[in-house]
C-alpha cells in the first residue's frame, strides 16, 4: 500500500455542495494535529498507509479519548497560529461527535477492508454511549493542554492520576506509577493480611509484561531465569488460555521507582509474602494465594486493588 492519505477524499462525494464540502476541513485538519503533535506520526499527506492501516485500532481509540478529555478551542486553527490568544468557547458534544466522525470516516473510505472499521460494535464502543458520557463532563474536569502538547511516541505513561514531571497518554487510562506510590505510603513490614507488597507486584508484572489479568497467578519461582546477554531477569510468561509459556524479560523502569519490577519484588521478597512463608509451604508459585484462585478471580483481585489506590478511577467512564 503506498504513502499519504488523501484528506479531500470526503469532499469528493458526488452530489455534497461545495459548502457541505468545507466542513470538513476543520474536522480533518484536527485529527492531522492529533496524529502530528500528539502521537508524533507523519502528516496525512505523508504517512506509510500500511502501518496506519495496520495500527488503525489504537490510534481511533486514542483520538476518541484525546477528544473525550481535552478542551478543543472553536476555531482551533486560530489558537494553533498565535499561542498567545486564549480560548474562550470550547466544542460541545455534538461537534465532537461530528469531528470524531468524519476522520472515521475518512479512514474507512480509505481502508474499506480494515477489521476494525468494519467492527460496528467496536467503533461504536469508541464512538457511541460511552464517548458522549465523557464527553459532556463539566468543562473543568477536562485538560486545557491544546496547543501546548509535547511531541511523544506511543505506549508512555497514563493520562489519568498523578502526573508528575511525565507527560500522560492516552494508551493506559490507569497510572501504575501513581496507584503503586500510594500502596507504597501505606505498606508495612510483614503484612500479611494487606498483602500490598504482593498486590503491588502481581500490578506491576501485569503490566510490564502486558498480560491478561488472571496470568500472574501462573507465575512459578522454579521457571525463573537470568539472561546474561539482556543483563535483565525473565520469570518466564505463561497464558492462562493456552498454557503456552514464553521468554519474557523484564527491564528496570527509569521513569519511576514505584513502579519498577525490580523494586516491587525487592519489598515483596523482604517485607511480604515472597520470603516469609511457612516451612511446610511447598508452592513454587510467586503469588501461592492467586494460583489457588479460580476462573477470573485473579482478575477482580486485581481490579479491586487498582480502584481502591487509585482514588480517581471511579471519576472516568473508560
Amino acid at each position: 500500500m503506498s504513502s499519504g492519505i488523501d484528506k479531500s477524499r470526503l469532499s469528493k462525494d458526488v452530489g455534497r455542495a461545495p459548502s457541505t464540502a468545507k466542513q470538513d476541513d476543520p474536522a480533518i485538519d484536527l485529527f492531522e494535529y492529533f496524529l502530528t503533535e500528539i502521537l508524533s506520526l507523519p502528516s496525512l499527506s505523508e504517512i506509510n498507509s500500511s502501518e496506519l492501516d495496520e495500527d488503525m485500532e489504537n490510534i481511533m481509540t486514542g483520538y476518541s479519548v484525546y477528544l473525550q478529555n481535552t478542551n478543543i478551542p472553536v476555531n482551533h486553527r486560530a489558537y494553533l497560529n498565535d499561542t498567545t490568544k486564549l480560548p474562550t468557547s470550547f466544542l460541545k458534544f455534538t461537534t465532537l461527535k461530528e469531528y470524531l466522525s468524519k476522520a472515521i470516516n475518512l479512514m474507512t473510505k480509505t481502508f474499506p477492508d480494515n477489521e476494525f472499521l468494519k467492527d460496528k460494535e467496536a467503533v461504536g464502543d469508541i464512538s457511541g454511549k460511552k464517548f458522549a458520557k465523557a464527553c459532556k463532563r463539566k468543562q473543568q474536569e477536562k485538560d486545557d493542554s491544546f496547543g501546548h502538547e509535547s511531541k511523544i511516541g506511543l505506549y508512555r505513561v497514563a493520562r489519568h492520576g498523578n502526573r508528575g514531571r511525565f507527560v500522560p497518554h492516552w494508551t493506559s487510562l490507569v497510572n501504575v506509577e501513581d496507584i503503586c506510590s500510594n500502596m507504597v505510603s501505606k505498606t508495612m513490614r510483614g503484612d500479611t493480611i494487606n498483602k500490598l507488597t504482593d498486590k503491588r507486584l502481581a500490578i506491576v508484572t501485569t503490566q510490564q509484561c502486558v498480560g491478561r489479568g488472571g496470568e500472574t497467578g501462573l507465575m512459578d519461582v522454579k521457571n525463573f531465569q537470568y539472561d546474561q546477554s539482556l543483563d535483565v531477569f525473565d520469570p518466564k510468561w505463561v497464558e492462562r488460555k493456552t498454557l503456552h509459556s514464553y521468554s519474557c524479560p523484564i527491564v528496570p523502569n527509569k521513569e519511576g521507582w514505584a513502579s519498577d519490577w525490580y523494586h516491587a519484588f525487592g519489598c515483596y521478597a523482604a517485607c511480604g509474602g515472597g520470603l516469609y512463608r511457612h516451612k511446610d509451604d511447598k508452592s513454587t508459585k510467586l503469588f501461592p494465594h492467586l494460583a489457588s484462585m479460580a476462573g477470573s478471580g485473579v482478575s477482580r483481585h486485581i481490579t479491586e486493588v487498582l480502584r481502591k489506590y487509585h482514588h480517581r478511577i471511579t471519576t472516568y467512564s473508560r
